[in-house]
């Protein structure tokens, strides 16, 4: 998993992910608030590492990621997913 680019919109950031290797290659695009990624990481880290942490935590919930992917929402859908994201990012 990589993150290919990283675009700063008026709320947050866009990712390109890419999952996979080779002809199994996936692209994903990933979007994160200002407000998460501060809530998150209290800006500590950068959010291209904020980036892969969450798309590490999404893949572990399902390895079958939709095309687009937003941070709040996982929260929403993923049971632990500030704990799990936290611990992803204590490793990084």
């Amino acid at each position: 998993m990589k993150v290919l680019n990283e675009h700063e919109d008026a709320g947050g950031w866009s990712f390109t992910v890419r999952v996979g290797r080779g002809s199994a290659d996936r692209l994903h695009t990933l979007t994160l608030s200002w407000a998460d990624h501060e809530h998150w990481t209290r800006g500590s880290i950068a959010p291209s590492v904020t980036a892969e942490a969450i798309v590490r935590v999404a893949l572990a919930e399902n390895p079958d990621l939709p095309e687009r992917l937003d941070a709040a929402r996982l929260t929403r859908e993923i049971k632990g997913f500030s704990g799990r994201l936290s611990a992803a990012l204590a490793g990084s």
